[in-house]
C-alpha cells in the first residue's frame, strides 16, 4: 500500500457509489490501492450519523478541517505578551526572551519559534523583522543561485589540443611571459 495521502472527490464518489452497492471496505480499499484503515476511518469520519456516506458532504467537511487547522496563536495571554514586548523594548532577540521567561517562570513553556512567528505574522504591534530582529527577517543560510555557469567545459575542448603540437594550445598556467609569433 502506499504511503498517506488524502482522498480525492473521485475516490470518495467511489466510496458513496461503492457503499450504496453493499460492497465491504476491504473490498473498497483494494480497488482504491488504500489501506482498509484509511478507508474505515473516512466513512467515520465524514460519514452520516446514520451510517450513509455522502462524498459531497464528506468534502465540505474535509475543507472546513483543513482551513481551520491552522496553529494556534500562543500570544493571546496578555502576561506572556507583555513580558515579550519588554524584552524587545530592552533590544533582547528572541532566544534571550525565551530563556528569561523560563527562569522566571518555571514549568512554563515558550519556545523562540513562538516569537518569530508572531514577529511574521506581525501578532505584535510595532514589531517587525527590520526594526527588532538582528538578522532582519533574513535566513541565516541563505544560498547562493546565482552561480556562474561556463558555455564551455573542458570536455568540449577539440581532440588536437590532447598534442600540444600548435602554438596556443599550452594550458594557460604554464605560459609566462609575452608570446611573440613569428
Amino acid at each position: 500500500m502506499s504511503s498517506y495521502k488524502h482522498f480525492t472527490p473521485i475516490e470518495r464518489q467511489y466510496i458513496q457509489e461503492s457503499l450504496n452497492k453493499g460492497k465491504k471496505k476491504s473490498e473498497i480499499a483494494r480497488k482504491l490501492n488504500r489501506n482498509r484503515s484509511s478507508v474505515s476511518r473516512e466513512i467515520k469520519r465524514n460519514g452520516n450519523k446514520d451510517g450513509s456516506y455522502n462524498w459531497w458532504r464528506a468534502m465540505c467537511l474535509y475543507t472546513w478541517r483543513r482551513k481551520n487547522s491552522v496553529r494556534k496563536l500562543r500570544l493571546k495571554c496578555v502576561k506572556l505578551r507583555k513580558f515579550v514586548m519588554s524584552g524587545f523594548e530592552k533590544r533582547w532577540s528572541p532566544e534571550i526572551i525565551t530563556q528569561r521567561y523560563k527562569k522566571e517562570n518555571p514549568g512554563e513553556k515558550l519556545s523562540h519559534n513562538t516569537i518569530y512567528r508572531a514577529v511574521q505574522t506581525k501578532e505584535l504591534p510595532d514589531i517587525t523583522p527590520q526594526t527588532h530582529l538582528r538578522r532582519r527577517g533574513k535566513r541565516k543560510n541563505a544560498r547562493n543561485t546565482q552561480a556562474i555557469k561556463p558555455t564551455h567545459t573542458i570536455h568540449d575542448r577539440p581532440a588536437e589540443v590532447e598534442t600540444r603540437e600548435r602554438i596556443g594550445d599550452l594550458e594557460g598556467d604554464t605560459v609566462s611571459g609575452l608570446a611573440t609569433v613569428g
